[in-house]
């Protein structure tokens, strides 16, 4: 039975659990260990108050093939401002090739090549607007316009093969997935792929993949088998548009068969691995493409970044993109950086499907992980997570997440979390406001 697309972070994090906040505080054990914490945080705890105090964090990171910044909601502006300075400080001392995020593939390809120098000045918003697939206020918001402008501006002037890219690692939008891979087979006939391509051309005119029954899931998994062979036989595009681009055109293709994984898995565990796993191979294919010493800087949510083998997502089978770095690429090659907050206001959906709200965000459940830092740290900090994590905080405390779906009842959904295995450094804003969307 195909799992229903709509799943998001609290639904699923929910399931995985199963178990209240409270008794997640009883189970972290370890009496007497408040002191131990107070002493670290005082130690670690490195205050902000503004971008120039996070170069020790862009010193630490620089260096890494993938850096990887989190956020604890979808819809806080901290956030997204956070991760854009960060972002920008290390394309500043050229230390990633291109950066990618929780986005459409499709979507983002117009945005990437405005980016690196295509099209007008003034088209950045117009761009930015398109990018409205449901959630849309994720990438439709002032910070992301902030963001492209500042590489398209960078990389003015600059060779073509140093010009810094953004790209989307997720797995929707799987109708302009299609229709681009259609396109490119009217005019390139390619011999290794079935002529007519029909399972994908029904996508691509708005079919759906959830109208699909399973010789069609077939059909379309195998013309996207050939699509891919194919693709990746094909010689390298020089200037050709991201529409003509094999390197494009294959991971259209990659996203599409993934999405149509994702719709036909079993469970809720496979329908995650299935995307997770898109995520790391957008990515690798990223860091391929730079060639040795590539590197690349990636958005997404605290449940995709930081290690899933630190929390109880390993415990239903479930990976994400932290997991997959580390494993593939090896942890010194990986930075993961988890972002967090204590209350505020959040822009999130009711239900699915349905238009954000500005939502209040209640302080944090006493003995989870904001709730330590709340009481002890600074109001903005950043930590680098090392070998003297406190006792209580090297074991699995809960800590806080929202996902697009919050009705702004109850207190979200704790991960419990093993600080040091999941992150390599945490930023703390301890009010947040909510995502501001575009003017």
């Amino acid at each position: 039975m195909p799992i229903d697309s709509g799943t998001n972070v609290e639904r699923g994090a929910r399931a995985l659990l199963g178990v209240a906040a409270a008794a997640l505080v009883v189970a972290t054990g370890c009496r007497g260990c408040e002191a131990d914490v107070v002493r670290w945080v005082e130690r670690e705890a490195n205050p902000v108050t503004e971008p120039a105090d996070f170069e020790p964090l862009v010193d630490r990171a620089a260096g890494h093939s993938l850096i990887l910044l989190g956020e604890a909601t979808h819809g806080t502006e901290e956030f997204y401002s956070v991760r854009r300075e960060l972002t920008q400080a290390l394309v500043r001392r050229e230390a990633v090739d291109f950066v990618a995020v929780e986005g459409d593939w499709a979507l983002l390809v117009e945005v990437n090549a405005w980016v690196r120098g295509g099209g007008d000045d003034g088209d950045g918003r117009r761009l930015v607007e398109g990018l409205d697939r449901w959630p849309d206020w994720m990438w439709a918001n002032e910070q992301t316009l902030k963001l492209v402008t500042w590489l398209r501006e960078w990389n003015t002037g600059r060779p073509e093969a140093d010009r810094v890219g953004i790209y989307g690692v997720d797995v929707g939008s799987p109708e302009q997935n299609a229709r681009d891979l259609v396109d490119w087979l009217d005019d390139a006939r390619a011999e290794r792929v079935e002529d007519g391509f029909a399972c994908v051309s029904e996508v691509a005119r708005g079919g759906g993949l959830g109208r699909l029954d399973d010789s069609e899931w077939d059909a379309c998994e195998r013309e996207l088998e050939a699509a891919v062979a194919a693709l990746e036989d094909a010689p390298a595009a020089e200037r050709a548009p991201p529409a003509r681009d094999p390197f494009y055109l294959g991971l259209s293709a990659r996203s599409l068969r993934q999405a149509i994984r994702r719709e036909r898995a079993e469970d809720e565990a496979e329908a995650w691995n299935a995307r997770a796993g898109h995520f790391f191979d957008v990515a690798s294919r990223l860091l391929g493409r730079e060639g040795a010493g590539g590197a690349g800087v990636v958005w997404a949510h605290n449940t995709h970044i930081g290690d899933a083998r630190a929390t109880p997502m390993a415990d239903s089978d479930r990976e994400n993109i932290g997991e997959l770095a580390n494993r593939n690429l090896g942890d010194s090659a990986v930075f993961q950086v988890g972002l967090g907050t204590d209350r505020g206001e959040v822009l999130a959906a009711p239900r699915w499907g349905a238009a954000p709200e500005t939502l209040a965000i209640e302080t944090s459940a006493s003995g989870s992980l904001e709730a330590y830092f709340r009481d002890h740290g600074p109001k903005r900090f950043f930590a680098l997570i090392g070998d003297s994590v406190p006792r209580r905080l090297a074991r699995r405390v809960p800590h806080w997440a929202i996902g697009v779906v919050w009705d702004g009842e109850g207190e979200g959904v704790y991960v419990p979390t093993d600080l040091a295995d999941r992150y390599d450094a945490f930023v703390w804003i301890e009010h947040t406001s909510a995502l501001e969307l575009l003017q």
